[in-house]
């Protein structure tokens, strides 16, 4: 039965977007992830091929109905991802996807082309605009892949899918390809002139 989760790690309230710091004051930044989070899951809620989500959080946060939270114990991001992972993967997911709350820009369409990605091919990758880092990873939890999240996280991730035999997809939007990480992110995000894209129903959802 295929049954897709998706992951989103989140930090703890108050150490997100340090680097944004110069430009943003605490309260400003605290509210500024928590609406990229917040417009994340609304993204991943309106997504049809998305049967479950899970925040992987410091914190025991409530993050809205039919989300819950798999605590991060602060043993590192992806030891924590490969917990959540595991526990998706006994909560009966075939896939997951994962993917961070720092995507101001993500729509329902970027997030079910990933969907119909893995679905199709077992592994799925998006990078960022840079292509060196991992915006969203999907695949099946058949797989024993090893996370590689972090710096050059991107071709680490090829390269582990590499030594599987796996041939990964690449899914390049630009809707997945912006993340929100230092003082130069934040100033071409200004220049859009945009607010996170609504996330629009999917008409596959049920």
């Amino acid at each position: 039965m295929v049954r897709l989760w998706a992951i989103v790690p989140s930090k703890a309230h108050g150490l997100g977007k340090s680097r944004l710091a110069g430009i943003l004051g605490d309260t400003d930044r605290q509210a500024l992830v928590a609406t990229m989070l917040a417009h994340v899951l609304d993204v991943l809620r309106a997504a049809g091929d998305v049967h479950h989500i899970a925040v992987v959080s410091p914190q025991a946060d409530t993050f809205g109905e039919g989300i819950n939270t798999i605590v991060d114990a602060g043993e590192g991001l992806n030891a924590c991802l490969n917990i959540a992972v595991e526990a998706a993967r006994l909560g009966g997911a075939s896939h997951v996807l994962i993917l961070p709350g720092d995507l101001p820009l993500l729509d329902v369409e970027a997030v079910e082309a990933m969907c119909a990605a893995v679905l199709k091919t077992g592994f799925a990758i998006a990078p960022d605009r840079h292509r060196r880092g991992t915006n969203a990873l999907a695949f099946s939890t058949a797989l024993n892949l090893s996370l590689c999240f972090g710096i050059n996280s991107f071709p680490n991730h090829l390269a582990c899918a590499s030594q599987l035999g796996i041939a990964a997809t690449i899914v390049s939007r630009p809707t997945l390809s912006f993340d929100l990480d230092d003082a130069n992110d934040w100033q071409l995000l200004q220049s859009m002139n945009t607010e996170p894209t609504p996330a629009r129903k999917s008409a596959h959802a049920q």
